[in-house]
């Protein structure tokens, strides 16, 4: 590879003379170049074409995924506001049945400190179980 390489690196000298003086060995001392360099050329070219076809087919993969992923996605975010609606409805009914619950006890609570009160008064007794002086009702 060494050698290669210096032949590579050195100045051809034969394109310096005329054609009429150039030399078999100065032809073919061309020739090789040109062939090598075509060679190299071409072999790049290749590895081009088969870079550009590995990355043709991993953007297509990429794509494929993207779209999958944009399917999920949507669907996910469908799902879930779906789930999101069912929680919302039965906290709604849960907070509605505990406030007819707390209305209920409440109620329950009102009115037997209203029969309190009201026995109190009929009764003369203070509400608070302190004897004060109570008026006519």
């Amino acid at each position: 590879m060494k050698k290669n390489a210096e032949v590579v690196n050195k100045p051809v000298t034969a394109e310096k003379k005329t054609p009429a003086e150039r030399s078999l060995s100065d032809l073919r001392k061309i020739y090789t170049r040109a062939k090598r360099v075509r060679k190299e050329e071409e072999a790049m070219l290749a590895l081009c074409k088969n870079c550009m076809q590995t990355i043709r087919t991993k953007k297509a993969a990429v794509d494929k995924l993207r779209e999958e992923t944009e399917t999920e996605m949507v669907a996910s975010a469908g799902r879930l506001d779906e789930h999101i609606r069912r929680v919302t409805r039965v906290l709604d009914s849960v907070t509605r049945m505990h406030i007819t619950v707390c209305c209920k006890r409440l109620t329950i609570i009102l009115s037997i400190n209203l029969l309190s009160v009201f026995v109190c008064l009929c009764t003369r007794t203070s509400y608070w179980g302190q004897n004060q002086p109570h008026y006519r009702v």
